[in-house]
């Protein structure tokens, strides 16, 4: 990502904190809207479920410009892909989250903070679901 893009997100994502408890609930809820069947693949415990969730969003942001993001990133895809993740539940993903940012954002989602947090799961998901034995 490019540094400009790096800064929106960055800026974008303190905003959230504001209130992570209603961009983990729109999300979640927005998720088992648009694909029910993805429910059973978390526990009873979606609070937990939650901060993993904020903990993970944290994690990517900050290490944006980390060369080792992309690593962590398979590693985190390989386990997804335990727990049952298909590629196609990755634009199901993104549906929600984009519209669990413009519900939290406001006023604040503009087309530019649309298009950088788009660029930002792009990169997030090719590299949970790359390959490297390919």
């Amino acid at each position: 990502m490019r540094p400009d893009q790096i800064t929106a997100i960055r800026q974008s994502i303190q905003q959230l904190l504001l209130n992570e408890d209603m961009l983990v609930a729109l999300f979640y809820e927005r998720l088992f809207v648009l694909e029910p069947s993805l429910k059973d693949m978390f526990g009873s415990d979606m609070r937990a479920q939650g901060r993993k969730f904020m903990t993970m969003l944290q994690f990517v942001v900050a290490g944006l410009d980390n060369p080792d993001l992309s690593r962590d990133l398979h590693s985190l895809g390989q386990r997804h892909r335990e727990y049952g993740v298909r590629p196609e539940h990755y634009a199901t993903v993104q549906a929600a989250l984009q519209w669990a940012l413009e519900q939290a954002l406001h006023e604040h989602y503009t087309t530019d903070v649309d298009q950088v947090w788009a660029a930002l799961y792009d990169l997030v998901a090719s590299a949970m679901q790359e390959n490297p034995a390919l």
